[in-house]
């Protein structure tokens, strides 16, 4: 049993080695045949896709991510031929301009909603605070046939703009490096196979995303290639790349307003997704909900400590970091479980005391409840850690306790 642990603790930290939220998007163009191509790396099966009519102020479109539709959007094309994705990056540095204003929603969503090409989302990136620039990074491609990838590096804002037939993003900040220094594999991989050939095609893009699809513990979950100018979408689960639900976005947006769950579109689920099942990482956002509707808050929070606890002994079993518990208590919230949610912010600011966004989002839950004084004293603190926390500073302006 010890020997079976230790090689399971091997291929976790193998596993490891490369980000944890690793992606690899591509997009290729000849003029004529316009694609994108995304692998979604992460340990959660729970994945959905969801579809929005056009209405008089937005376009119509498709979004992919997880656990709930019609929420976060991962990615997503709209009906006009615009794709959008993101690469989870470490912290890049960026701060809010405080003569912006934010995006207050789903930015990839929104993106979606107002922009019909590249030239359209680099304005809005120009004008707007886009907070997921402090740990992520936008690749974006049209119709047209233009792409660039959006991102912060050397203390400003980035637009790279594809030269050539093919551009690549994988996980890391481009601008602050040179070509002959990215060291990324997957990057090096999907760029060896790219070069080697002036096609464009569906296949091409898949032999791609194939060869760079990640296994263990965070694997690719699902894929997606997008024809711009046809508005097509081939989608893949957990790099099958032999089985595709191929989408109509002008045929599915005509059924209205709905949704479906990834892995249900599908015949065939790999051994591989089975055994990914049985051993992945479980969210502790998942569990400890499960836990607080059973049982209560007060038993859901000792199972916190035990499932903690257990991240010492041997391989993780149910992820419990900070972003985890963050989301529960989020999840607390939007269901107008103040109490709650309050309880689980609080777990949080105990266990990382220096992070900026604990204290925004116990501030929050604090703001909704009618707690004032308590919500001003938690956005003080985030503000302390983080001066550039533009959130923060709006709250308290809004209740005239900035200073």
């Amino acid at each position: 049993m010890k020997l079976i642990n230790s090689f399971f603790l091997f291929l976790f930290v193998l596993a490891n080695l490369e980000y944890m939220d690793a992606c690899t998007i591509i997009t290729v163009s000849n003029g004529k045949v316009i694609l994108a191509g995304n692998n979604e790396d992460w340990q959660n099966p729970n994945t959905k896709i969801w579809f929005y009519p056009s209405s008089a102020n937005e376009y119509g479109r498709v979004c992919w991510g997880f656990d709930k539709a019609f929420d976060f959007a991962e990615g997503g094309m709209n009906d006009q031929g615009l794709f959008i994705d993101a690469n989870a990056l470490d912290e890049t540095g960026w701060k809010a301009d405080p003569n912006k204003p934010n995006i207050s929603s789903s930015t990839v969503d929104y993106i979606l909603a107002h922009c019909a090409t590249v030239e359209e989302v680099v304005d809005l990136f120009k004008r707007y605070n886009v907070n997921l620039l402090a740990g992520g990074k936008f690749p974006v491609a049209d119709a047209k046939g233009d792409a660039t990838v959006i991102e912060w590096g050397q203390g400003k804002l980035q637009f790279i703009k594809r030269i050539g037939c093919y551009q690549i993003s994988t996980n890391f900040v481009q601008s602050n490096y040179l070509p002959k220094d990215y060291s990324c594999d997957r990057y090096k991989i999907a760029e060896k196979i790219l070069s080697s050939t002036d096609e464009v095609s569906i296949d091409l893009v898949r032999s791609v995303l194939s060869a760079t699809a990640n296994e263990f513990f965070f694997p690719t979950i699902y894929s997606t290639i997008c024809d711009l100018k046809h508005k097509k979408i081939y989608l893949y689960n957990f790099h099958n790349f032999e089985e595709a639900f191929v989408i109509d976005l002008s045929e599915e947006l005509v059924q209205g307003k709905h949704a479906f769950d990834i892995p249900s579109l599908f015949q065939v689920k790999t051994q591989g997704a089975l055994l990914f099942d049985k051993y992945r990482i479980k969210s502790g956002k998942e569990e400890l909900l499960k836990i607080i509707n059973d049982k209560g808050i007060e038993d859901a929070i000792e199972q916190f400590y035990k499932f903690k606890d257990d991240q010492f002994r041997e391989i993780r079993k149910i992820d419990v970091r900070q972003s985890e518990i963050n989301d529960l208590g989020f999840l607390l919230l939007k269901e107008g479980r103040l109490e709650e949610a309050i309880v689980i912010f609080k777990l949080n600011v105990s266990e990382h005391p220096d992070s900026w966004n604990v204290y925004d989002s116990l501030g929050e839950a604090y703001f909704k409840n009618g707690d004032i004084e308590l919500a001003v004293e938690n956005y003080k603190k985030s503000l302390e850690l983080n001066p550039q926390s533009s959130n923060a500073r709006e709250i308290l302006k809004r209740i005239g306790k900035e200073n």
